[in-house]
């Protein structure tokens, strides 16, 4: 049988919860709808990122391993790209291209081992200030998406000329890797997406969100503030964006079977995180992990029209570290270094239900909060924190510094009311377990490679540095 292609997409920022597959009362993903009811592909209902943000999820993705232990949380470290899946791909003879609009994945190794990089956030920038503020303009005018055409365009080019799919269908397999920033904040989706769910003027939220989020510092210190009509704007607003991103996805599965590529591909769609609208007094995607932050939508569709978990849905709890097996596995490659890995069907079959996640604040972000305030608020070393959590069927534990927390989410309170005191018992067991967890040696090393202008310029574009 034909080696299978690995097609890779990260849906940057999306709740499992904003997606009809897992039960939203809006129509927001008609297309992943569709692709998600195929007899061939599975819908994992309780899969979890390892993190609350992209680069040490995606560091997870790509090494198969923990957070805690490939140890990637900021920018300065970086792990050897000789541990990421696109350099066991590349060395079982696959041609591995990575379409990113994201700048953070190009620091630090992740995507060092991929043949080709295609910078989409770069594409057609301009340094000077003029044309980055036109650039701005374009975006609150809705007339500028971030990068999810631009990407579906250079595949298309890419498996048309680089590859000449076409007229050599006995090509090697490839791996291709979407990083999709929608629907990532800002939350802007392009006309006439931008009204789909709005009921308020537009403009104004989008001035609004780029207030708050390019200076998240003095939103987080008290300085500014979201007014409940404001903040369901966003939620509309970042409704909107998934349903203009699963548009492009719909093109981007037609192009596949168009090039007869789409059968013999394993597809792969995930989000690398949620995003918190008010919810514990949080904005984004830092400071928590919660389960608004960590459940996350996982589509696999197997190729050839096989499906060895042999079920639409799987009720296991997974982790995106479970991917990098999972490709290993139906690509036939056994990966040269031996880290202790497991695969979604392995979970599957185990019905296991436990999982683990951790956080640490960038001391990047911290540096941009300190510049946007007055340093002496006492909100930074709140801010300044590690969470560890391990969630073991419905008990969920927290952990922060001294902080143990207890939360059991088969209950109406769910991650409001802590449960220690009255189950001691039980928050001593996983303590026990995520102590153990913890006690793993991070891979992640120093580095002194500093961010490209591109990525320097997108980041702050972005408020996170």
């Amino acid at each position: 049988m034909t080696t299978p292609n690995v097609i890779l997409l990260t849906l940057d920022s999306l709740r499992a919860d904003h997606l009809p597959t897992y039960g939203y009362s809006r129509s927001t993903s008609p297309a992943l709808t569709e692709f998600g009811n195929r007899s061939d592909v599975t819908v994992f209902e309780n899969a979890f990122a390892t993190t609350a943000w992209t680069l040490p999820s995606h560091t997870s993705l790509f090494t198969g391993l923990s957070t805690v232990r490939h140890g990637l949380y900021d920018k300065g470290l970086r792990i050897d790209p000789e541990h990421t899946l696109a350099a066991e791909l590349s060395k079982a003879g696959y041609d591995t291209t990575a379409f990113l609009t994201n700048g953070w994945l190009t620091n630090g190794g992740v995507t060092d081992a991929f043949d080709e990089v295609v910078e989409i956030f770069n594409t057609d920038v301009s340094p000077g200030f003029v044309e980055r503020n036109l650039n701005r303009l374009e975006m609150i005018l809705s007339m500028q998406d971030d990068g999810a055409d631009d990407s579906v365009r250079s595949f298309r080019e890419w498996i048309q000329t680089d590859r000449n799919a076409t007229v050599s269908p006995e090509a090697s397999p490839f791996f291709a890797f979407f990083h999709l920033m929608e629907p990532h904040y800002l939350y802007n989706p392009m006309r006439p997406y931008h009204k789909e769910y709005v009921d308020q003027s537009v403009i104004p939220l989008l001035v609004k969100q780029r207030e708050v989020y390019t200076q998240r510092g003095k939103y987080f210190a008290g300085n500014t503030s979201i007014s409940p009509k404001q903040m369901r704007g966003f939620v509309d607003l970042y409704d909107s964006e998934i349903q203009y991103l699963d548009n492009k996805l719909a093109e981007l599965f037609d192009r596949l079977k168009r090039v007869g590529e789409f059968k013999n591909s394993l597809i792969v769609i995930l989000g690398d995180h949620g995003e918190l609208f008010g919810e514990y007094d949080l904005i984004g995607h830092h400071f928590s992990l919660s389960d608004d932050l960590l459940r996350v939508p996982l589509f696999v569709k197997w190729p050839n029209e096989s499906n060895p978990l042999a079920t639409n849905r799987s009720e296991a709890f997974v982790s995106l570290s479970n991917i990098f097996k999972t490709v290993a596995d139906i690509a036939n490659i056994e990966p040269s270094n031996e880290f202790d890995r497991v695969s979604l069907q392995e979970q599957h079959a185990n019905n296991n239900q436990r999982i683990f996640a951790h956080y640490r604040t960038p001391e990047s972000m911290l540096e941009s909060f300190r510049e946007q305030v007055n340093q002496s608020f006492s909100y930074h070393n709140e801010c300044d924190t590690r969470l560890s959590v391990v969630r073991d069927g419905s008990d969920k534990l927290v952990i922060s510094d001294d902080d143990v927390r207890l939360y059991n989410l088969d209950t109406k309170e769910g991650e409001t009311k802590d449960r220690s005191d009255d189950r001691p018992d039980r928050t001593s067991e996983l303590r026990a377990i995520l102590d153990e967890h913890l006690s793993q040696e991070p891979l992640a090393t120093q580095s002194t490679t500093d961010f490209s202008e591109g990525v320097q310029e997108q980041l702050e574009d972005l408020g996170y540095i």
